[in-house]
């Protein structure tokens, strides 16, 4: 197992002046002795061109869905540290146990465990820390401008996988190619039977996303495009709320969505036994449903196109009578995790339950 060497900060300032500045000019150092390729140099999320070695074997997730973009394409193994999160499915991967998590990236860790590429936050304390100890650091996530439309959305996270692909070769590349023409053609057997809904048709929805009841996402997001693909109104969408963002108490009143999905592990209870809201058309019909979560949630990452399917059957079953959820989820996870689930995980991951059966957020918020 992969073992790192980290000095944090105290120890850090009881170094003498001389050492820290070797480790400065060691950063700088690494940089300049880095082969690189300038035909390898890639425009990132933030349309930054940034340059990396022919084949990038240390690998640091800075950004959260990093681990299940690098496992998607069959590259987990690559990666040294990650951002730390708990996650309901993650420890499929045997190669978990191995990477070593940090809160924030530091330069100490990523000089000790020789970091050669990174996916990060548009985030430019971060970024300069990557660039002084010669790390090529890809801002990697879809960003929620980008989602101005159904067919911007897709192309977001389209090319948000595929930039994993360019940076990490061919074999990366090919997979991630492979999981966007599985998307593509996901949505459109969903849109085939939703788009000709009329918007009396379409039940109105709202994602509770936790860790309170009015913490939802707005319409730049997964969910929100996903539940839309699937023939529901998200009622965030009418709201100013882009990204994650708060509501009040009087707007989820007001808007009186007829579904309710609770996402992230979070118990229908901050729903159910609040008592403001239980006039809502979803509680009092019973239709507040725990959202699934997988390798990471479902409402971002590529593992999220799942959501699309799962609120398609959950809000239309009559449309999708022949849309078998468990073989979806079964041939997903084979096809991009190499993991074969028996039914008893298929039940219990579509179920909103974790690997050991509970439903619990047990660190990530």
């Amino acid at each position: 197992m992969h073992r790192s060497i980290e000095m944090n900060q105290l120890q850090l300032r009881r170094f003498p002046v001389s050492l820290v500045a070797f480790w400065l000019l060691a950063c700088s150092h690494t940089h300049g002795e880095r082969s690189l390729d300038r035909s390898r140099c890639f425009t990132d999320r933030q349309h930054r061109s940034v340059c990396v070695s022919d084949r990038p074997h240390r690998v640091s997730c800075d950004d959260i869905l990093c681990f299940e973009s690098m496992l998607t394409l069959g590259e987990s193994s690559r990666i040294v540290q990650m951002r730390d999160t708990n996650t309901p499915w993650m420890n499929l991967d045997p190669h978990v146990r191995a990477i070593t998590r940090f809160e924030q990236p530091t330069l100490e860790r990523m000089l000790a465990d020789r970091i050669d590429v990174a996916f990060v936050y548009p985030d430019p304390r971060a970024l300069e820390c990557y660039q002084r100890a010669g790390v090529a650091a890809f801002v990697s996530q879809s960003t929620t401008r980008d989602a101005v439309s159904a067919e911007s959305f897709l192309a977001g996270q389209k090319e948000s996988l595929l930039l994993y692909g360019k940076v990490l070769g061919a074999r990366a590349m090919q997979r991630a190619t492979l999981w966007a023409s599985y998307v593509d053609e996901q949505v459109r057997y969903v849109t085939s039977r939703t788009r000709a809904l009329s918007q009396q048709r379409r039940p109105s929805a709202y994602y509770l996303r936790g860790p309170d009841a009015l913490s939802s996402h707005g319409r730049r997001t997964c969910t929100y495009w996903y539940t839309q693909f699937a023939g529901a109104d998200m009622v965030t969408g009418r709201a100013r709320v882009e990204g994650r963002g708060s509501i009040s108490a009087e707007q989820l009143i007001m808007w009186d969505p007829e579904v309710v999905f609770v996402g992230r592990l979070y118990s229908v209870d901050l729903l159910l036994k609040d008592p403001r809201f239980r006039t809502l058309r979803a509680v009092r019909n019973h239709e507040v449903y725990p959202m699934p979560a997988g390798v990471f949630f479902w409402d971002g990452g590529p593992e999220s196109v799942l959501l699309m399917l799962w609120v398609a059957k959950t809000v239309h079953p009559e449309l999708f009578a022949d849309l078998d959820l468990p073989s979806k989820v079964r041939e997903y996870y084979s096809k991009f995790y190499g993991v074969t689930l028996g039914d008893h995980s298929i039940v219990s991951l579509l179920a909103g339950r974790s690997m050991d059966g509970t439903r619990m957020v047990t660190r990530y918020n």
